[in-house]
């Protein structure tokens, strides 16, 4: 049985579908083997074949003992076939109406039947247009929370009397990562999320919202927002996958809340006399563009102004000793409001210990030995003092040095190192002088009295 049947079996077994049988076959004639083993066998067990359609003529032609109308096309699990053309087709009835309601939209879509997952793409953008809808339906309009009165460019100050108080914009920092410190350019990079926070009373708030409304990047546009910048930056990149890091908060109260996330180029100014045990001081300045302290006022949040991520780990330095202070600027007449913030990067020194000092310490020793070794052995000597003064030289070429113009502490480690060998050197030619004019003077001697016994 099993070898007379043998096409069937994986075909009842993964493509039977309630009472359909859906399959193919590579080649006409497999398919018409196919085709007579499960009549046959389908037949044997009691089930007798109502319908056979296949894309091909010969495979209806052989259909002789079933006598049965042949239609332009078939329908199984919602999905419509069509013998003749080889195609599959999906019918969707939608009615027609004036306007249409979520309801509507979602019970129409809801139709569609797709078991074999042919409407894969068709599928994809139904569930992106329901997610439209539900945003659609949460959605703000500007009327709901800027009046029409509002004036975008003017700061929200707030009036006590017949004085006007400046705006108070707290600044929050959260530093993400601290990566390409370099000591040519005297600069560094950093990944940090700027978050803002002030209060604007001209803004509305919905009462048919909870406490807090999310507002995206496009609402920058519309409301007040502190014109701020980085004093110390070389470039400022805001960071986005597919939309740009930036997000409002209104609260209830009508507090509004910024933030986003950037990747500032800083410049450092950097001391490399103490190269490679240096500390360096850098930091991020932030101040105000063209609102005087008249205006707005910049302000660190307390009591946790700056977070530094505990995932922060550079190769080559230890950041600590964060400190805040202001840089208050005066420029046109006015004066701008300023805040800072420094740290602190010590440089690690084991990198220098193995690569520089211990090889470096071993060559000095190394022709130091040329001191226990006989002064006849000139060979000897001669080859291990050249040796060892060639690789410090090689060494202080190759080490990483600052490109500076001044003398740094690297550079007198390894000048002291080159000295201690070349004087080793220098020492074995003063030796070798001196043995050779002791042994010049006791032959002179000799020759003297041979003569006066003449």
């Amino acid at each position: 049985m099993c070898t007379v049947f043998s096409m069937t079996s994986p075909v009842l077994r993964n493509d039977f579908y309630m009472t359909d049988i859906l399959s193919c076959a590579q080649t006409l004639k497999e398919a018409k083997e196919l085709h007579r083993q499960l009549i046959a066998r389908c037949k044997r067990e009691g089930m007798t074949l109502h319908k056979w359609f296949g894309n091909y003529p010969e495979l209806s032609l052989n259909l002789k003992e079933y006598d049965f109308a042949k239609p332009t096309e078939t329908q199984t699990l919602g999905v419509s076939w069509s013998p003749v053309e080889d195609y599959f087709s999906f019918k969707i009835q939608a009615e027609l109406a004036v306007f249409y309601t979520k309801r509507s939209i979602l019970s129409t879509i809801a139709i569609i039947f797709n078991p074999l997952r042919l409407l894969g793409p068709v599928m994809s953008k139904a569930k992106i247009f329901i997610q439209l809808i539900v945003l659609l339906a949460k959605s703000l309009s500007l009327d709901d929370v800027i009046p029409s009165d509002y004036d975008r460019h003017s700061p929200p100050k707030l009036s006590k009397g017949e004085t006007s108080l400046p705006v108070n914009v707290s600044v929050h920092l959260w530093v993400i990562q601290i990566r390409s410190v370099d000591e040519v350019d005297m600069d560094f990079k950093m990944d940090v999320v700027v978050r803002q926070m002030w209060e604007d009373h001209r803004l509305l708030f919905p009462d048919d919202r909870s406490n807090k409304l999310i507002l995206d990047a496009s609402w920058g546009n519309l409301i007040w927002t502190p014109d701020v910048w980085f004093k110390n930056a070389l470039d400022t990149k805001l960071q986005q996958w597919v939309l740009p890091s930036v997000f409002y908060w209104l609260m209830k109260n009508r507090t509004v809340y910024f933030s986003g996330r950037v990747t500032l180029q800083l410049s450092c100014d950097m001391n490399m006399k103490k190269y490679p045990h240096d500390s360096q001081t850098c930091g991020v300045s932030i101040i105000s563009l063209m609102s005087p302290t008249s205006d707005m006022q910049l302000n660190w949040i307390h009591p946790e102004s700056i977070r530094v991520s505990r995932l922060l780990n550079l190769p080559q330095f230890e950041v600590g000793n964060l400190s805040l202070s202001r840089c208050d600027t005066a420029l046109y007449g006015d004066v701008f409001s300023c805040i800072a913030a420094y740290f602190t990067l010590t440089r690690r020194s084991g990198y220098f210990v193995i690569n520089i000092y211990i090889p470096t310490v071993l060559i000095v020793f190394m022709s130091m030995l040329t001191f226990w070794i006989p002064p006849e052995a000139v060979p000897a000597r001669i080859t291990m003092g050249v040796t060892s003064l060639l690789t410090i030289i090689t060494k202080q070429y190759q080490s990483t040095m600052p490109s500076v113009s001044y003398i740094v502490a690297l550079n007198i480690w390894l000048s002291s190192c080159i000295a201690f060998v070349f004087f080793s050197l220098l020492e074995y030619a003063v030796v070798i002088s001196l043995v050779k004019k002791e042994r010049i003077t006791p032959t002179t001697q000799v020759s003297s009295q041979n003569t006066r016994r003449n």
